[in-house]
This record gives structure tokens, C-alpha cells and sequence, in this order.
């Protein structure tokens, strides 16, 4: 009897994979699977930012999962920021996490942009 084939490795999840400042804003780069597993982590994380820098930029475009509980790790990173006369801005969000946010209706909600240099331009 061959071996069983180990389990194939899931991509790992970088929360704060970069953080730098933009014009006006603090940018924060997520990578990888987001869910339940990060949840808390992420949260304590934006909200560490946020209480130094009231405009955040989330960049997704590593993102190749994310679910429910991290889309509620950002709305409360959003109100927060708005809180304190800031926002939040994502920049790009592709397949399914910008599925996700069609389909919860939150793309009404964020800003959201396609690239940083469309950010950067608003903020110059």
C-alpha cells in the first residue's frame, strides 16, 4: 500500500506584509488566505494603525481568499477611521475578494481603487 500524499500546504497569510506611508494615508498590504484563523490578529493590528493614522489604504491584490469575518475586521477598521475624520480606501481587490465585497454590498460602503497610483494622484 503506497503512502497517503501529504496534505497540500495552503498559502500562509501575511497581516502586516508592509507598511508604509503614502501622501496622506498609512498603506497596509495583506497576502495571502484571510479568515477566521486571522481574524483577531488583523483586528488588533488596524486598530493599532488607527489610532495613529485616521486614512488607511488596505492593498489587496495579494489577497487570494478572504472571508466574512475579515470583511467585519475591515468595516470596523472603516469606522474607526471615519470616527476620527479619516476613511479607508482598498485598492486592488480581485476575483474573489472583490466578489465579496460586490455581493455584500460593501463596494458602496469602501472606496475602493484599482491601483495605488489612482490613491497617490487623489492624495497629491
Amino acid at each position: 500500500m503506497a503512502p497517503a500524499p501529504a496534505p497540500a500546504a495552503t498559502p500562509s497569510a501575511a497581516i502586516l506584509l508592509e507598511r508604509d506611508t503614502l501622501a496622506a494615508s498609512t498603506l497596509v498590504t495583506l497576502a495571502g488566505e484571510l479568515d477566521l484563523a486571522q481574524r483577531w490578529s488583523l483586528d488588533r493590528a488596524f486598530a493599532s494603525l488607527s489610532a495613529r493614522a485616521p486614512n488607511l489604504v488596505v492593498d489587496l491584490h495579494r489577497v487570494a481568499f478572504m472571508d466574512c469575518s475579515v470583511l467585519r475586521v475591515l468595516v470596523a477598521a472603516h469606522e474607526r477611521a471615519v470616527d476620527v475624520g479619516g476613511r479607508l480606501t482598498i485598492v486592488g481587490a480581485r476575483r474573489m475578494p472583490l466578489r465579496l465585497l460586490h455581493d455584500t454590498g460593501l463596494h458602496r460602503v469602501f472606496r475602493l481603487r484599482e491601483t495605488l497610483d489612482a490613491v497617490s494622484v487623489e492624495e497629491g
